[in-house]
Parts: structure tokens; C-alpha cells; sequence
């Protein structure tokens, strides 16, 4: 089944003509999320900008409308520009991500008993964000040069301890140290898992990786066993959390407002209330046109609209991953690899191009994967890891 997928993948990746389908595919997909992103906030910031921004409904929505222009124009500035270029900028991003984490130790503002975001008049901005990618693209440039295979050597680099294992994740180790200061445990994890699949995908040592995932897990099995059997750790800020997730005995505190969120996927059936007819969003639950915005989705327009949006992302994740497996120096991170470990990135590729505030970001990111654009490439199959 493994090798099947793989092969169609494969296949996929060769055919220029089903890339150019997948490339169209990939921007419907960003557009449909953006106009229904939109619409959505429209309807559940309504009430909460109404009391708490002077009567102005739309306050949420106007911003966030700004704030994606922005983001869209410079996605489309970046989807010109070579991507390959962000080999020379990888350790600078990385460095700079460190230390703005490192800054919110000092300058850093309060927000819900957690220092993440450094507050600048009215705009916010959270480092951890700007280090999701900056580790991504390090990584990626990291692995790329450990796939070569030095003179006289007769594996490549991504076969020893330090280059293909320990370097990787000192890096993300670093970063996600200073990320759980802040405290964001979920955030340090992800990072964490991403660069274990990365290395995974790479060809990283399956014995370091299998020993790493096993004391992982037996670490994380002793310590559930103790906060759980011999409520150890009782003081710690995500072992409250972690106790009132599983217990759900606060409904009044700390598991309201995922008590309020079931309250309203559960409210909404299979068809929904109707867009603009959700009851929890007004003043009910917390944070309901951020965090909290896919409830109100589920209430509003039901589980069918719910699982559409799920299967969008889906669409927008694996069309993504087919662009980025087109791209050499991303092919380390993009889940399919070369045969030849000897061979040069692609600079010789031609050069094609189509096409702050978290959704800034995420526009700039996805046109920039859009920038990989479908082209011959004649040199050689192509496996999964």
C-alpha cells in the first residue's frame, strides 16, 4: 500500500499537466478559505465589536480585510522571486527568530497569564509564528546539503549522528526552549514532531530516530502515570491544563470555554442554525471570532459546511505537498527524495512565476509555495522516504 502510494506520487510529480492542475487547484483552495474566512468573522465578530468597539460591527472584519491585502500582496511580491534565494537568508531568519524569542523574556507583554507577544500600539506580533518558518527553511537547507555525499565517503551525510540526527534537533531544540518559557507547550511540540517527520523524510537513521521516538514516548508514558497516579507536578501551569482537559469537572473555569465550544458544534446538527443565528457566539464563548471561530462554524451552518472546510484543508495540504516536491532545494522537506545523493539543487531550473500579522504570513508562506510552479524535470524517478 506504502509503495503504491508512493509511486503514485510519483507519478503525479512527472506529469507536468496534472501539476498545472494541481497548481489551480492549490490557489482555489486559498481563495475559497479566504472569501469564507471573511464571511465567517463578519458574522461572528458582529456582536463583540458592537459592544466593546463603539457600535462599529465591522471593526474585526475591515482589519482583518487589511490585514489579508497586505498579506496577498506580499505573497504575490514573493511568488516573483526566486525561493532559492532563501538558501542565503536561512541562517539569518533562524538567528533572528531566536532572538526575538529571546527578547519577549524581557520586552515582552502579558496576555492571558502567557508573555508571546511583543505589542506595539495597536499591531501584535508573536515571534513563535516568524519561527515556525524560519526553522522550516533552515531545516530544509540543512538536510538539502546533508543529502551530498562527501569526497571519498561512501554515504552521504544525512547518514551520520551529528548531520542527519543531533544537529536538526539541537536547532529546533533551541527555539523551542525559549518558546516553552513563554509558556506555549503545544507550540514547542509541534516544532518538535515537524522536525522528526523532516528527518524521517530526509533518510535520517532509522535507529537514532526509532531510540529518540521510543524514549519520547516512554518519557511521556512516566510522566502521565505520574500527574495521573501519584499527582506529581500538581503546580504546573499545563499540568492544570492538561488535568482540566481530561477531567472536565471546572465547566465554570478552565474547561468552559471548550465546554461552550461542544455546546455549539453540538447546537448546530447536521444543516445548522443559519448563517448569523449563533447563540454562543453572543458573549457566551470566549474569543469566538479567533481561536474559537470553527464552533460557531459548525453551529451556524452545520457538521456538512464543517466538514467541507476540514476537506479544503486537506485539498490545500496535499496539493502543496505534490507543488513542493517539484522544488530542490524543499525537496528535503517535501516528503520525496533523490535517488542520487551526489546531485547539485536545481539551480539550473528555469525560473517561473505565477503568483506583521499572522494571515500576512500565511499568505506569503502559500504564495511562495505557489511559486514552485510545474516544469519538466527530466533527471530521474523519484521515491519516498
Amino acid at each position: 500500500m506504502f509503495n503504491w502510494f508512493c509511486k503514485t506520487c510519483s507519478a503525479l510529480v512527472r506529469s507536468t499537466r496534472i501539476m498545472n492542475r494541481v497548481a489551480v487547484l492549490f490557489g482555489l483552495c486559498i481563495l475559497a478559505l479566504l472569501t469564507f474566512g471573511i464571511i465567517m468573522l463578519a458574522s461572528t465578530s458582529a456582536f463583540g465589536a458592537w459592544h466593546t468597539r463603539g457600535g462599529d460591527t465591522f471593526f474585526f472584519t475591515r482589519r482583518q480585510a487589511v490585514w489579508m491585502g497586505l498579506g496577498l500582496a506580499v505573497g504575490g511580491l514573493l511568488a516573483w522571486l526566486d525561493y532559492r534565494q532563501l538558501r542565503k537568508l536561512a541562517w539569518a531568519l533562524f538567528i533572528l527568530a531566536a532572538l526575538l524569542l529571546a527578547g519577549l523574556l524581557i520586552f515582552g507583554t502579558p496576555i492571558n497569564g502567557a508573555v508571546r507577544w511583543y505589542v506595539l500600539g495597536p499591531v501584535r506580533f508573536q515571534p513563535s509564528e516568524f519561527a515556525k518558518y524560519a526553522l522550516v527553511i533552515l531545516l530544509a537547507r540543512w538536510l538539502e546539503k546533508a543529502q551530498r555525499r562527501p569526497k571519498g565517503v561512501e554515504e552521504p551525510r544525512m547518514r551520520h549522528w551529528w548531520w542527519g540526527v543531533w544537529g536538526p534537533l539541537s536547532l529546533a531544540g533551541g527555539l523551542g526552549l525559549l518558546i516553552l518559557k513563554e509558556p506555549d507547550l503545544g507550540t514547542t511540540l509541534l516544532l518538535g514532531m515537524v522536525t522528526l517527520v523532516l528527518l524521517w523524510l530526509a533518510g535520517a537513521s532509522g535507529r537514532w530516530l526509532g531510540v529518540i521516538v521510543g524514549t519520547g514516548m516512554a518519557a511521556m508514558a512516566a510522566f502521565l502515570v505520574a500527574i495521573f497516579q501519584y499527582e506529581m507536578f500538581q503546580d504546573s501551569y499545563q499540568v492544570k491544563r492538561i488535568l482540566r482537559w481530561w477531567y472536565e469537572d471546572d465547566l465554570e473555569g478552565s474547561n468552559y470555554q471548550q465546554w461552550i465550544a461542544m455546546v455549539a458544534l453540538g447546537a448546530g446538527g447536521v444543516e445548522g442554525v443559519g448563517l448569523g443565528n449563533s447563540r454562543m457566539k453572543l458573549a457566551y464563548l470566549p474569543e469566538a471570532h479567533t481561536d474559537f471561530i470553527f464552533p460557531i462554524i459548525g453551529e451556524e451552518l452545520g457538521l456538512v459546511a464543517s466538514l467541507a472546510v476540514v476537506f479544503v484543508f486537506c485539498l490545500l495540504v496535499v496539493s502543496g505537498f505534490l507543488l513542493s516536491a517539484r522544488a530542490g532545494f524543499f525537496r528535503a522537506v517535501s516528503g520525496l527524495r533523490h535517488h542520487d545523493y551526489n546531485r547539485p539543487a536545481d539551480d539550473d531550473q528555469p525560473r517561473r512565476g505565477h503568483q506583521c500579522h499572522s494571515q500576512q504570513r500565511n499568505a506569503a508562506a502559500l504564495h511562495q509555495l505557489w511559486r514552485v510552479q510545474p516544469r519538466d524535470d527530466p533527471r530521474g524517478s523519484w521515491h519516498c522516504a
